[in-house]
């Protein structure tokens, strides 16, 4: 399995591409609940990024914590559609599923968010609508062949950084700081009168050349 990860003290992450797990869902090593859930969903090709993902979040956990079960943890899925394992506050997670691509990351330092996306998409909303004045005014200071390149990271940050909160923000409302080339803040006012920002770590990285990762972390203390 070809895979890149990332490792720190309290965080883990993997991607895998989605066609290199075999179908055969006994093959899996997967728990029944996983497989029960997956033998729901009709359409072969979601059915297939369910089990990469599943399967890739249920590696990581046993990376990161190797004192909990991964086979048998209770993986759950909250009314956002944020996944939770069952019984382990401390331990929170997040997958993504892109074209041909599976990511999963699982923190013990917070609340964690991930997200990927191919270098080649060019479908990404207007830059107006998600986009603050201080990141408008930044891209458009980017020579042109580099703007693109730049608006996605700055979109696969955002969405991270929605997934690490999971609040009812939007994306206008989290600014991304750029702290150097490959990592930066992401910095979201939950409330317009909220006592002060909430703070998250960023992390971006390049995968097999070809998709942007972008790996958000909300310290438990912020």
């Amino acid at each position: 399995m070809d895979r890149a990860d990332g490792r720190q003290r309290e965080l883990a992450w993997r991607t895998c591409p989605i066609h290199d797990l075999p179908r055969d869902l006994q093959a899996m090593g997967l728990p029944a609940t996983d497989l029960a859930r997956a033998t729901s969903i009709a359409d072969p090709a979601a059915r297939q990024r369910f089990l990469t993902g599943r399967t890739l979040l249920r590696a990581t956990i046993a990376e990161l914590c190797p004192d909990v079960d991964a086979h048998t943890v209770a993986i759950e899925v909250a009314a956002s559609g944020r996944p939770t394992i069952a019984g382990c506050a401390d331990m929170h997670v997040s997958v993504s599923h892109t074209h041909g691509l599976a990511a999963a990351a699982v923190s013990t330092r917070g609340p964690v968010g991930i997200d990927v996306e191919p270098l080649s998409r060019t479908d990404l909303p207007p830059g107006h609508a998600w986009l603050t004045t201080s990141e408008e005014d930044r891209l458009a200071a980017h020579p042109p062949e580099e703007r693109r390149r730049h608006l996605l990271r700055l979109w696969v940050a955002k969405e991270a950084t929605l997934k690490a909160h999971d609040t009812r923000v939007t994306r206008r409302s989290i600014t991304i700081h750029p702290e150097g080339h490959d990592r930066g803040r992401a910095v979201e006012a939950i409330e317009p009168d909220a006592d002060g920002p909430v703070v998250a770590t960023l992390d971006w990285e390049r995968v097999a050349h070809r998709f942007v990762l972008a790996v958000a972390t909300v310290p438990v203390e912020a």
